[in-house]
């Protein structure tokens, strides 16, 4: 049988890292983030003002499957500069939704 050693009460204190507020030129960090995020989807949209199904902005942008559904979701309906349609006839989970900037 081995014995076991109890371990010490002892534990170091984690340094805090803080992030930084601003950015370059004095831009607050989550607006220049967005405005980065906003390019880089618009970078999808290749052809202009068409639409595009969820599957293919995700590939277009190198994403997995469903990671870009809900921000889509969440610039349709809080910041209103996308709309969404069926894709198809009816809506069809598989199949899902086209989306275009507004």
């Amino acid at each position: 049988m081995s014995s076991v050693t109890p371990l010490s009460d002892y534990q170091p204190k984690r340094e805090a890292k803080r992030k930084p507020k601003t950015m370059r030129y004095g831009i607050r960090t989550n607006v220049q983030r967005h405005s980065d995020t906003l390019d880089k989807y618009r970078s999808a949209w290749k052809e202009g003002d068409v639409w595009l199904t969820t599957r293919e902005i995700e590939k277009r942008l190198g994403m997995s499957k469903a990671v870009a559904s809900n921000t889509l979701k969440k610039w349709m309906n809080e910041y209103k500069i996308l709309e969404r349609r069926p894709h198809g006839e009816v809506y069809n989970p598989c199949r899902g939704y086209e989306w275009r900037w507004i």
